[in-house]
């Protein structure tokens, strides 16, 4: 009985650490996606939006942290893969990566700190050629200001992390799940 119970927990184990060691491969890019919700705090009368105070803020974004160390500040590019993608919609206005004004070029940008996502850099050109910067830092905060008049502030909120699972992660618990599934009826 107990040898049949150690080689059941044994096959267990190894198809474990197999699934394990699959998603393990640091080369091959796998998409990450974060999402923060949040809300209008200050808006603008008039602003270009249609936002108002309480009103909803979105931002998704995907980009690979394969290519991060996790070490200090680093950069990621979302133009630099058609996998990375930012979505923002706040008010009755939704923006993508595509219309920054310096997409193709390094825009829009991801910052990061020790391996965590803490700001982006997205300007949109929007209305009457008037330069948009759409901050949002540490994620807990944002602003989106008019760089054509002197930096005034046209709408500002909160945000909180939405969290997205991973699927490396999904397939080891489920793996897990199954293991101790067929431990359990081999023993029955």
């Amino acid at each position: 009985m107990w040898t049949r119970f150690a080689k059941s927990g044994a096959l267990a184990a190894l198809v474990i650490a197999a699934l394990h060691m699959a998603t393990l491969r640091p080369a091959e890019a796998v998409p990450i996606t974060e999402a923060f919700t949040g809300t209008i705090t200050f808006a603008e009368s008039g602003n270009p939006f249609g936002a108002n105070v309480g009103g909803p803020v979105n931002v998704s974004v995907t980009y690979d942290d394969a290519l991060l160390t996790g070490l200090g500040e680093e950069f990621v590019s979302i133009d630099s893969d058609a996998a990375f993608d930012l979505n923002v919609t706040f008010g009755s206005v939704a923006f993508v990566a595509n219309q920054d004004s310096g997409f193709g070029s390094g825009f829009p940008e991801l910052s990061f700190f020790d391996g965590k996502l803490v700001a982006i850099d997205f300007v949109v050109d929007f209305v009457f050629g008037d330069y948009l910067d759409l901050t949002f830092s540490a994620f807990d905060s944002f602003t989106i200001t008019d760089n054509e008049n002197f930096e005034q502030v046209l709408v500002s909120g909160t945000l909180g992390l939405t969290a997205v699972p991973e699927p490396g992660t999904l397939a080891l618990i489920g793996a897990g799940l199954a293991g101790l599934g067929l431990i359990r009826r081999k023993l029955a």
